[in-house]
């Protein structure tokens, strides 16, 4: 929908053009369309330099050490990347690399984005949750 579009570019804007956080270097999402749809939009708007690349280990239903794999070997060499895909994966994703660390934290609605630091997407995972931002809820 319209509306559901906006959310997500409204988000973005908050979270990376208005500098809160270093924009991605290039996006990662899962083949499936609403997914696809929602990164080539994020994509034509921040104009992330490394582009957009299409995972199939993303799709919906995908497991943690799945997800984790693709995204170390595909993000390798890149200091910050976006990854779109699908609730409850990305919950997972998240909840798995902040080993319990602000993990509570996490309630990642449809149009949301959480943002992580990562030292290394290898165990043992050392990671912090920067922010957590839904469209409802952007401050």
């Amino acid at each position: 929908a319209p509306e559901g579009r906006n959310e997500v570019i409204d988000v973005a804007d908050f979270c990376f053009a208005s500098g809160k956080h270093a924009k991605p270097k290039k996006i990662f999402s899962s083949p499936y369309l609403r997914a696809r749809e929602t990164a080539e939009m994020v994509q034509g708007f921040l104009g992330c330099e490394q582009g957009l690349e299409f995972l199939a280990e993303l799709k919906s239903g995908a497991n943690f050490p799945s997800i984790l794999g693709a995204l170390s070997r595909r993000g390798k060499g890149l200091d910050s990347f976006a990854v779109v895909g699908h609730i409850p994966d990305l919950e997972s994703l998240a909840f798995g690399l902040l080993a319990g660390e602000r993990a509570g934290e996490i309630r990642l609605k449809t149009g949301g984005l959480l943002v992580i630091e990562a030292e290394s997407l290898s165990e043992p995972y050392r990671a912090k949750l920067l922010g957590s931002y839904d469209p409802q809820n952007l401050r």
